[in-house]
């Protein structure tokens, strides 16, 4: 896990350096589960606070909001999206579903909420970037 967490944060640094010109604050927010939330690590620890540090030491003018939760759902990451969405988001990172699978909900149902997430993100946010790793558009 700590050599993906590393690899994340390089790609990331990369990714994120030229867009880092301009002197306003970006936000990133990091919608997930455990993984996310630093299962079995200090939260400090886990890939969004690194990365936060990354792009502080690196001067990058970045906020990470970590709105993670251990045992997260795509239900209640939906649940809990809106109160995140009263702010500006650049950068989403969505890291929900494995709970709802080893829960048993149906993998239909599952990508129906994380699209709704994915939608209603980028509807208050037309101009936020993300990466799709699974069949929900980004």
């Amino acid at each position: 896990m700590k050599r993906a967490a590393a690899e994340f944060l390089i790609i990331m640094s990369i990714a994120l350096t030229d867009r880092a010109a301009a002197a306003e604050t970006k936000t990133i927010l990091v919608l997930g589960d455990s993984l996310s939330d630093g299962f079995m690590l200090k939260r400090s620890e886990a890939y969004p606070a690194l990365l936060a540090k990354k792009l502080h030491d690196a001067a990058l003018p970045f906020q990470v909001i970590n709105a993670s939760a251990t045992g997260g759902t795509a239900e209640g990451g939906l649940e809990r999206l809106p109160r995140h969405l009263k702010r500006k988001i650049d950068i989403f990172i969505l890291e929900l579903g494995i709970n709802d699978a080893f829960d048993g909900v149906p993998v239909v149902q599952i990508q129906n909420n994380l699209q709704q997430i994915i939608d209603r993100v980028k509807t208050r946010n037309p101009g936020c970037t993300g990466r799709n790793r699974g069949n929900a558009t980004a």
